[in-house]
């Protein structure tokens, strides 16, 4: 624990004194309070969601009617078994098979344990899953290994499960088809072999299954093929004969014209039913069902449907019933109540039209558990009736009994609310099973304290927009209104609370809650429920987007004001008429209320709606207070034919064109034709498509959408569109040059032609910044300038120009050497003309010789502005200038002062190197002989004494350790004293211009040989080490170094007796180099370009070579291709010189154009084409009017 960790405050509590807190096993902390001043009088609160973030945690006061507990602390006592969380995974019993869905659960124990998450792993198949109870389909069979880890409380709990999955290889495709009335369709459900498959309407592959097999249908035929002629979802199972995995397949077919009717028939209260089908000779719908069903609900019921309208099954949350009304096998004790208000929903799996959700809800406060449960129907089983083929499956637990879901996205969102505090829970289904929850705490607490609290009803708005939640708090009845995000299933704070109780009415209680189709009121059914006793209310409220709280609550009508007050209004539902039906009971006499009645929905909301008290009469059983809860959304209503088009635009604007049909065998054919003749423009084939008029093409069209199909739908729809014409292009280059010194200005309708006063214009850079707004604009900087010529009509047309230099100078934006140091700035760019200027710190301007490369002169540290101006070849007079800003950083300057010269043979030596300069430096202090003696730092100026030396010659390196920058003190001579010998003479021979046959000649005062000499090469550093052991016969102590390169050299000679004498400044020359100028790049837009070489020597010859055997002599030469010449200079008594001038060359593309079309069709292609390619080239293309392709 952080000991820095604030505290939080959770509640205050006036007048009380804490007793006593204890952790209980549903994952709250209870708390004992005491009046202040002592006394008997203890109350129970308690700390919802102790583990969230503070704002989310909630503390409930005087639990349970405020009742005393009579104690001041909590028992104390060892649990029975680990409190710790116990994850046990689940699956559905029987086989599991390769290829087709398996569903997966957590049972967590106990299951007032939140998972904040959860991660499957399935090995060694190599899939896995974040879903809570994931649905999984393994491409391969084998032995499995489920592993499941969940974080409850931020801390993991695992559980794991081992199985085999079977193989099956098997594979079945059935199609989606929709058909006309009165057609007949065949559908075949012969198995594929060879993997994948196993879904409904998955796609097959691979050849025919071979063997036997056995077929069932939905439909309850065994046969392979069976014919349809009404919509439906058709299943089939298809299994070998022989036994193995069956595999499964649905074909959804769809009656034209015919909308969905899941939710068609209602089974409700005690037998009731609702039919809202249209059957050829009954009365119209909605009208009652004609035998009771098997039911029983009190409350809670949901009935599903297929696609065709016929009941599938049905639910009160307690038992399971299919379509013959039988109880389903393993159909009773599914985990509801029938009792609860919301007690169950059914919901379909996502993509798999034989396979249901039952979720389901327990009484408040039945046994006390207050469980969330879903259970599993496979339509597949008993023969096409159904089976429970798993159930009683725990989510979660402290849960109130509503339930509502919303379908969106690629799936399902239901809806829970916690019991005991404000956190609305919503699971995501998907094709790949349930969800982690999205909790999320909004509006008032559902609190313990009574069980009313739990007792009514949640509903979506149609849109799934918002969230109406009915809550009773003691003697109070409200309605709160929340905002739902459909994209991430969050339930947002609370828009606003609606006290039903305002305006006063009798002592009822409210029961349900319900949106109008259009959103713009709310009506919650109040009924004395509680007492048994006869006599509710209808309440309507407007809750559009304009409303108060006070003009909501001056809304407020009792619609059933003199209706109908002998009964109990219980639940309100929408029929897939669009009309809101309310269930009723009458107290003590159930066969008193065989109706439903209907609210007259006035989505007006300066009006009240109305009822009809008797909507539908019930010829068999009779209403309770419940009526099916069904998914919000899932009607799917016949789309109405329909475009979109704009009905204005301007030519050369693309216009886009969409479509809307009835059904997905529609064939959709567009057509564009000119109000003035009639003459058609444009036409295409698909639901969508696009056009963009031709400048000639303005005025009145009209655009024409005709969908039809085979199933005899015809109709033509038309929209006019007008057509504007749009300003010409504007008259800009796209690209001007810009010169040193030039403001072009841009003329966006051309110079010289005249103005159009209703023309606007908007002037932009390349960030999109207006820069001016009047037809000219003058060019201050480089930079892509766009213009957009707009009319009164609001057509425009626009251009867009690059003004810049005719080329790119590349000099560095600065550059930093050291004193003494090289730098060629070269801009990079072929001209004639180069203007260099050089600008020192003191404001001195130098000019530099017209060439195209500038060497920095580094001898004067300081500061140096360099200024190229380069003058366009093609352009004369247009100057492109271009700067660099040289820094020299000056060298440390120092000398070698007051030499102590050493006894021949000793270290005794020395001197003092002198520091002029101020800064820190590293010097390092090398011998010729010696090597490296010395190395230190010191800040400058100084003196530094430099001893313990052997005679030799020595060099001193400073080291500027800020910048980095070198400076070398050469020729510091420490020599023997007294000497027994000295160097007379040195006479040095030249070498030759490629080999070493240079040579010294070293005459010695005295016959001290053997010795041993250094010479070092002070050019290029290199050292000759040698020893002489005799002088050179019949000369005065002579000796000779041979092989020697050209350089300046320094020579160390040390004596036998191991004195040293050194002598500095010998030349070994070799003959000048021949000077040589050439330009290095050529680049010339011609088929040949020129080579020229110059020489101030004397007597220069030039050779050139270069690719494809290319070789010629002579100043100058004529390159005939792209790639590197060299030139080689040769002049007697000279060293040959070589030098690479690279060439590029880019031949001058002749361009032709062709047109391509006939313009009699309205229309014409002109295509540019190379007619002289130069193999390796691209070429970029600049119409007239902009295009660039």
């Amino acid at each position: 624990t952080s000991p820095t960790a604030s505290i939080e405050t959770v509640d205050t509590y006036a007048l009380q004194q804490s007793m006593s807190l204890q952790l209980a096993p549903d994952s709250t902390i209870y708390h004992i309070t005491r009046d202040t001043g002592g006394g008997a009088i203890m109350h129970l609160n308690r700390i919802n969601q102790p583990d969230s973030a503070v704002d989310r945690i909630n503390y409930e006061p005087a639990l349970f009617d405020d009742v005393n507990p009579q104690s001041r602390y909590f028992s104390q006592f060892s649990p029975q078994k680990n409190l710790q969380p116990i994850i046990t995974i689940g699956v559905r019993q029987g086989t599991l098979c390769q290829n087709t869905p398996i569903q997966f659960y957590p049972i967590i124990d106990p299951p007032t344990a939140i998972p904040e998450s959860a991660n499957w792993t399935f090995q060694p198949l190599g899939q896995g899953s974040q879903q809570l109870a994931p649905l999984v389909t393994f491409d391969q069979s084998g032995s499995l290994m489920a592993d499941l880890t969940v974080r409850i409380n931020g801390m993991p709990f695992q559980g794991s499960l081992s199985t085999q999955v079977e193989e099956n290889n098997l594979q079945l495709s059935l199609p989606d088809t929709t058909i006309c009335p009165g057609e007949v369709l065949e559908l075949d459900a012969e198995p594929q072999s060879g993997g994948g498959g196993g879904g409904g309407g998955g796609s097959g592959g691979g050849g025919s299954g071979g063997g036997s097999y056995e077929y069932l249908w939905s439909t309850g035929e065994t046969t392979q093929t069976i014919e349809v002629s009404e919509a439906g979802d058709y299943w089939v199972v298809v299994t070998p004969s022989g036994g193995g995995c069956p595999v499964f397949g649905t074909a959804r077919v769809t009656v034209y014209g015919d909308e969905t009717q899941t939710a068609n028939i209602w089974y409700f209260g005690n037998g009731a039913g609702i039919d809202f089908n249209e059957e050829e000779g009954l009365d119209p719908p909605p009208r009652s069902i004609e035998t009771p069903h098997a039911m029983n609900a009190p409350a809670g019921t949901s009935t599903i449907s297929d696609a065709n309208g016929d009941v599938l099954f049905y639910t009160n949350g307690t038992s399971v019933w299919n379509r013959e009304d039988g109880v389903m096998p393993n159909g009773t004790q599914i985990g509801g109540d029938s009792t609860a208000v919301q007690s169950v929903i059914i919901i379909p799996f996502v993509d798999d039209e034989t396979m249901y959700y039952l979720f389901t809800t327990e009484k408040v406060y039945g046994d006390n558990t207050f469980l969330l449960k879903y259970s599993i129907v496979d339509m597949k089983e008993d023969n096409g009736r159904g089976d429970v083929v798993m159930k009683d499956i725990v989510l979660y637990a402290n849960n109130t009994e509503r339930l509502a879901s919303f379908e969106g996205g690629d799936g399902y969102w239901l809806v829970a609310h916690e019991y005991g505090n404000n956190t609305f829970r919503t699971y995501p289904i998907s094709p790949n099973g349930i969800g982690i929850p999205i909790l999320s705490s909004a509006g008032g607490v559902h609190t313990y304290n009574e069980a009313s609290t739990a007792q009514s009803g949640m509903k979506f708005s149609n849109d799934g927009s918002r969230l109406a939640v009915s809550i009773v708090e003691g003697s109070e009845d409200y309605v709160e209104i929340f905002s739902f995000n459909q994209g991430t299933g969050e339930i947002t704070e609370m828009d606003f609370r609606i006290d039903l109780n305002v305006g006063g009415g009798p002592n009822d209680e409210v029961y349900d809650v319900h949106f109008s189709p259009g959103g713009n009121k709310i009506y919650a059914t109040m009924n004395n429920r509680s007492s048994g006793s006869a006599g509710g209310r209808i309440l309507e409220y407007r809750i559009d987007s304009m409303s108060t709280e006070a003009t909501r609550l001056a809304s407020r009508t009792n619609i059933a004001n003199g209706v109908l007050s002998n009964v109990n209004f219980g639940q309100i539902q929408t029929g897939p008429n669009g009309v809101l039906y309310i269930a009723v009971e009458t107290p003590g006499n159930p066969g008193g209320s065989a109706f439903v009645s209907s609210i007259n929905v006035n989505e007006d909301t300066a009006s009240a709606s109305g009822i009809t008290a008797q909507a539908v009469a019930l010829l068999v059983g009779n209403s309770r207070l419940g009526l099916p809860n069904f998914v919000q959304n899932n009607a799917n209503p016949q789309q109405e034919p329909g475009m979109s088009a704009p009905d204005e635009t301007c030519v050369e604007q693309r216009i886009e064109m969409t479509g809307s049909g009835t059904s997905d065998i529609d064939i959709f054919n567009w057509s564009i034709t000119s109000q003035a003749d009639d003459s058609m423009v444009f036409s295409a084939e698909g639901q969508d498509t696009a056009y963009v008029f031709q400048p000639d093409q303005s005025g009145l069209f009209n655009i024409s959408l005709n969908i039809s199909n085979r199933c005899g739908l015809d109709t033509t729809l038309v929209q006019p569109i007008e057509v504007f014409a749009t300003p010409n292009r504007p008259l800009i280059p796209l690209a001007i040059a810009l010169c040193e010194g030039d403001n072009p200005v841009l003329d966006a309708l051309g110079a010289g032609n005249p103005d159009d006063p209703t023309l606007t214009y908007e002037w932009t850079d390349s960030q999109g910044n207006v820069v001016s707004t009047n037809r000219t604009f003058t060019v201050t900087q480089q930079e892509i300038y766009s213009v957009t010529i707009s009319n009164p009509l609001g057509c425009s047309n626009s251009g867009e120009t690059f003004v810049g230099p005719p080329f790119e100078i590349q000099l560095p934006d600065a550059a930093t050497i050291c004193q003494d140091g090289s730098l060629t700035l070269d801009p990079q760019v072929t001209a004639d003309n180069y203007i260099w200027t050089v600008t020192d710190d003191g404001n001195n301007t130098t000019t530099l010789p017209n060439q195209r490369r500038a060497d920095v002169d580094s001898s004067v540290p300081g500061d140096f502005l360099y200024v190229v101006s380069i003058e366009d070849p093609i352009n004369p007079g247009c100057f492109v200038n271009d700067s660099t800003r040289v820094t020299i950083i000056p060298l440390a300057q120092a000398t070698a002062q007051n030499i102590v010269n050493p006894a021949c043979g000793a270290t005794n030596g020395s001197f003092e190197l002198n520091i002029t300069t101020t800064g820190s430096y590293t010097y390092t202090v090398t011998g010729n002989s010696s090597g490296q003696v010395a190395q230190s730092s010191t800040n400058g100026p100084s003196i530094e004494l430099i001893s313990n030396l052997a005679a030799d010659t020595y060099s001193v390196t400073i080291t500027d350790n800020s910048s980095g920058c070198v400076n070398t003190i050469s020729d510091i001579q420490v020599q023997s004293d007294p000497p027994d010998f000295a160097i007379t003479s040195v006479t040095p021979s030249d070498a030759d211009c490629t080999n070493p046959t240079g040579s010294l000649l070293v005459t010695i005062s005295a016959d001290v040989f053997p010795i041993n000499y250094v010479l070092t090469n002070n050019t290029d550093a290199t050292t000759y080490n040698g020893t002489v052991n005799s002088a050179i016969v019949a000369t005065t102590f002579d000796f000779e170094v041979l092989g020697l390169t050209s350089g300046d050299y320094t020579l160390d000679v040390t004596s036998t007796s191991g004195c040293l004498q050194s002598q500095t400044g010998i030349t070994v020359d070799q003959p000048q180099p021949v000077d040589l100028t050439t330009e290095p790049f050529v680049e010339e837009c011609a088929a040949t370009a020129p080579l020229t070489a110059s020489s101030t020597t004397a007597g220069a010859t030039f050779t050139w070579t270069g690719p494809n055997g290319f070789s010629q002599t002579g100043a100058n030469v004529s390159a005939p291709e792209s790639g590197t010449y060299t030139v080689t200079a040769s002049a007697p008594g000279s060293c040959d010189v070589s030098q690479d001038v690279v060439v590029e060359l880019t031949i001058q593309p002749i361009v032709q154009i062709t047109q391509v079309g006939d313009v009699c069709d309205g229309q014409i292609t002109l295509e540019a084409e190379v007619t002289n390619p130069q193999p390796g080239s691209t070429y970029t293309y600049n119409w007239s009017t902009g295009a660039t392709t």
